[in-house]
């Protein structure tokens, strides 16, 4: 008796949890977030800023790449490479 109630208070801890976790935005299976969550929509947001971080180093390496190649002399292919050390 005393260990079904005690399953009984479980399950219904269980159950609590899963509705919070749902709250936060994951999906009961697998932790996928829920389209039009809050959670979804923190993580799309910094997927975008990353990706058009991404995107904007690869525009530099793009100039720098084609700087170097077009470069007359060495010192103008090393003074583009020293312009990129920073990033």
């Amino acid at each position: 008796m005393a260990m079904d109630m005690e399953l009984d208070e479980m399950e219904k801890r269980i159950h609590l949890l899963e509705k919070k976790k749902e709250e936060f935005g994951f999906g009961k299976y697998q932790d996928q977030l829920l389209p039009g969550s809050q959670a979804k929509k923190l993580v799309d947001m910094r997927t975008e800023a990353a990706c058009d971080k991404v995107r904007e180093l690869e525009d530099k390496k793009t100039d720098v790449a084609s700087g170097i190649w077009a470069a007359a002399t060495l010192e103008q292919a090393l003074s583009i490479l020293n312009s990129v050390k920073t990033l």
